[in-house]
């Protein structure tokens, strides 16, 4: 069942006090800015190895830098293909991989874990990859990219938003949007400080769950994307073909204001990936 007219929002400001500000949220925001596991479905195509920051004393005495953090991937896992040349694709990188030796696993096996701070998960072909999270040791995490080379995955996200400033909107039903539905986002003042941030029902009176870590920087990002939904044409068309079914949307990215928004989306009949990005007040 499809909505076309129903037109996605997410956050409008009723109410600001020397007290408190009030908004208005969509059932969108309200995912966005909620704590509810995720799950989503993933094709492993290899890591990235994020490394640590040299301490004081390596980076002040010693001159030694920050290592740059590396993708791993087999080299073949570029190629943007549909779903039935990927599957193609797929099994003769499997027979090559089983002849030649994989060359992941060589790789992730000389990396030095004292050095590596975090291991993601890779998903997706070139242009369009996308970032998943790993649970575990830096040990574990090797171990599972080892275990599970081209293989399906189901992860379990602990909240729609991730700690690289993005939101995974797999776990939202945006043919099941209802604009006319909403929720009261009220953040608290005393002494010029926020101190508390809550979501309450319709009548402004239930508390539905409370926001406390990072509550007013994500509050900015939903206030930038509601501006950006409001203002660009493109972004509008992206969001009602995923309304209507012809996409499904998968991660929305705050980089940097500079660099600002990019949408992350595929098709629903080949499932080719796409990722556009906007700058942010246009």
């Amino acid at each position: 069942m499809t909505n076309n007219n129903q037109n996605i929002w997410i956050i409008r400001e009723i109410k600001n006090t020397n007290e408190q500000i009030i908004f208005e949220i969509s059932e969108f925001g309200k995912y966005l800015l909620g704590n509810s596991p995720v799950q989503i479905h993933e094709r492993c195509f290899g890591c990235r190895v994020e490394y640590k920051t040299p301490n004081f004393f390596y980076r002040n005495f010693l001159r030694k830098k920050k290592k740059e953090n590396i993708d791993i991937l087999e080299e073949s896992s570029t190629t943007p293909l549909d779903s039935k040349e990927l599957k193609n694709f797929l099994e003769d990188l499997h027979q090559k991989i089983s002849k030649e030796g994989n060359l992941v696993t060589r790789q992730l096996e000389s990396l030095q874990i004292k050095e590596i701070e975090n291991i993601l998960g890779i998903s997706g072909v070139a242009p369009n990859r996308s970032l998943f999270p790993i649970t575990g040791s830096i040990k574990e995490k090797i171990e599972f990219i080892k275990r599970n080379m081209h293989q399906n995955l189901i992860i379990t996200l602990t909240s729609p938003y991730q700690q690289d400033g993005s939101f995974d909107i797999r776990g939202f039903d945006f043919q099941l949007f209802n604009p006319e539905k909403k929720f009261f986002l009220t953040i608290k003042k005393n002494k010029n400080q926020y101190n508390k941030i809550y979501i309450s029902d319709h009548n402004n009176l239930n508390i539905q769950f409370p926001i406390q870590e990072k509550g007013l920087e994500l509050i900015n990002m939903l206030r930038n994307l509601e501006n950006l939904i409001r203002k660009n044409k493109k972004v509008q068309e992206i969001f009602e073909e995923i309304n209507n079914g012809l996409n499904q949307g998968l991660k929305i990215s705050f980089e940097s204001i500079a660099q600002g928004v990019k949408l992350y989306f595929k098709d629903s009949k080949n499932e080719k990936r796409y990722v556009s990005r906007f700058p942010l007040g246009v």
